[in-house]
């Protein structure tokens, strides 16, 4: 299964050169945002051999560095080229917004705001500002009012449609 993904990810940078390499050459401007939405799944048994079975120790902060998944953002003009550290996949349109000097949502400035103080944010647990990394539930944490602000924002955005305030999640044509 690792020679197969290995192989995958050969495969898709060339598609992806082919693809930056077409748009370098198109008039309109074009931005492109390449992530995939996850490690591939490989198998416990390599896992164990990659690891020599240390993995079955790792606790939520380093199980998630096993999910950990990189992007980049490209343009075929000139963009503000920048390395982010850490960053979580809720983040991303924001960063792409922000990159390409986009108009923004009232959630997204929100987002711009809260990614000062929890700059990764998943569902398995979150690092703070200060380095540390909490679980969700942790009522200790220093972030837990922030962590709590976030959800009630997209369960407004996505499940409560009854009372979604569209005004903060959609921009105004």
């Amino acid at each position: 299964d690792v020679g197969y993904y290995l192989s995958l990810i050969k495969y898709s940078d060339d598609a992806f050169e082919n693809l930056v390499k077409y748009y370098e050459n198109v008039d309109e401007p074009t931005v492109i945002l390449l992530t995939g939405d996850h490690q591939p799944r490989i198998h416990d048994e390599s896992m164990d051999s990659i690891t020599k079975g240390e993995w079955h120790k790792w606790n939520n902060e380093e199980m998630m560095r096993r999910y950990a998944v990189p992007f980049v953002i490209w343009a075929n003009y000139d963009i503000d080229g920048k390395t982010i550290e850490k960053t979580s996949m809720n983040y991303l349109q924001t960063i792409l917004m922000e990159t390409i000097g986009g108009d923004l949502t009232g959630f997204q400035k929100f987002q711009q705001d809260i990614q000062k103080e929890i700059p990764v944010l998943t569902s398995n647990g979150y690092w703070g500002a200060d380095g540390k990394f909490y679980d969700l539930e942790d009522k200790k944490s220093p972030y837990y009012d922030l962590i709590q602000e976030y959800a009630i924002l997209q369960y407004n955005d996505l499940t409560d449609y009854k009372n979604r305030v569209e005004d903060f999640f959609e921009l105004k044509q």
